[in-house]
């Protein structure tokens, strides 16, 4: 069977990676976000994309979308986790 030319157009576009997807996720509220105020702006895009993703095959969902609220405070090194250099050193 013969491919068409879109089937090539679609082969040879560049995939996106797992890591990837991992970095775009992460960038989902860092503090520098939040410090910018664009925070506000990405928790709402996510949900309302978890929102149409639910309505589009809602089968594949058990319960409720995530909680895309903003968080309260964003830590890099949450308290209770102490550096890993830290602990090496002492």
């Amino acid at each position: 069977m013969q491919c068409s030319f879109a089937e090539i157009e679609f082969d040879r576009r560049p995939k996106t990676t797992k890591r990837q997807q991992f970095l775009v996720e992460t960038e989902a509220v860092i503090p520098w976000v939040r410090l910018l105020g664009t925070d506000i702006a990405v928790l709402q895009a996510r949900k309302a994309l978890y929102e149409a993703a639910k309505a589009m095959r809602p089968e594949r969902w058990r319960g409720s979308t995530r909680n895309w609220d903003r968080p309260a405070s964003v830590w890099l090194n949450p308290a209770g986790k102490p550096d890993l250099k830290l602990k090496l050193a002492s």
